[in-house]
């Protein structure tokens, strides 16, 4: 499912084959609201170190069962989310984009 909206900012949902969410990608010029995309695990995603170079920001997770990585500056912006233990069968973490 991809969503696109009128400022630019894209953002894709990754479906099992139930129907179940097991990833969500941005980009775009702004941060999509992370609290309702990452739901229950934006308190995870909040408590990781950001990390500033060179006027960029990076904020990564590397869990067992959660997965999310953000980056970008100004006017360009990115990330991706997933829940490893989801992935289905033949879904490597690298397709999510």
């Amino acid at each position: 499912y991809i969503l696109q909206t009128s400022a630019g900012l894209t953002v894709r949902e990754y479906l099992a084959a139930t129907g179940a969410v097991f990833a969500v990608s941005w980009e775009g010029p702004m941060l999509p609201d992370l609290k309702r995309l990452l739901g229950g695990y934006y308190a995870r995603y909040t408590s990781a170190p950001r990390a500033h170079r060179g006027g960029h920001s990076h904020r990564a997770v590397h869990q067992d069962d959660l997965v999310v990585d953000s980056g970008g500056h100004m006017r360009a912006f990115f990330g991706r989310a997933y829940l490893p233990k989801a992935l289905p069968a033949g879904v490597a973490a690298s397709a999510i984009r």
